[in-house]
């Protein structure tokens, strides 16, 4: 019996982005191309890529800051990853 023929997607970026969206995987191009160069199965490369296992390791005492932008009359709320020892000095 084969096995069914499953979709996948993701959004590559040229940038080394990261994304909370559950629903779309966002992966830099970078790392997209050292995967498929890396000699592993494809299936095995979208499973990392779904599962987010090409996210290097966050340091431990990460927090975010909500930092708000308005540009061209709309409001953006962006989520900023910093270090506790930075947090009063980013400014958003």
């Amino acid at each position: 019996m084969e096995e069914p023929l499953e979709f996948f997607c993701c959004v590559i970026t040229k940038a080394d982005v990261r994304s909370n969206n559950r629903l779309v995987p966002v992966i830099s191009q970078r790392k997209f191309e050292s995967l498929i160069n890396s000699g592993k199965q494809y299936r095995e490369i979208f499973q990392i890529i779904r599962n987010r296992e090409y996210y290097k390791p966050l340091h431990k005492d990460i927090k975010y800051k909500d930092c708000v932008f308005r540009y061209a009359g709309y409001t953006f709320h962006v989520p900023a990853m910093v270090i506790p020892d930075e947090l009063n000095r980013v400014k958003c």
